[in-house]
């Protein structure tokens, strides 16, 4: 599981990952190398995944007439 962490850690150091994701690559190689399995993980140092927005935030496209604006035409043309 060590030699696996290390290959994953300097996968992402040689990355060229932003600066906070370096610190805590960096931080993460220095624990692996100590075998120091109680403090991070290497997930730790990967960026959150997007969030899509919520199925309440998007618009609804009107899908043509209403009931109500049906009714209305019919109750004008009689």
């Amino acid at each position: 599981a060590w030699d696996d962490a290390a290959a994953t850690a300097e996968a992402l150091a040689r990355s060229d990952p932003p600066e906070a994701v370096a610190q805590v690559v960096g931080l993460e190689q220095r624990l692996i190398a100590a075998h120091d399995s109680g403090r991070h993980t290497v997930a730790s140092a990967l960026p959150p995944p997007s969030r899509r927005p919520h199925v309440s935030h998007q618009r609804i496209v009107p899908k043509g007439e209403s009931l109500l604006s049906r009714l209305r035409r019919w109750l004008r043309r009689g």
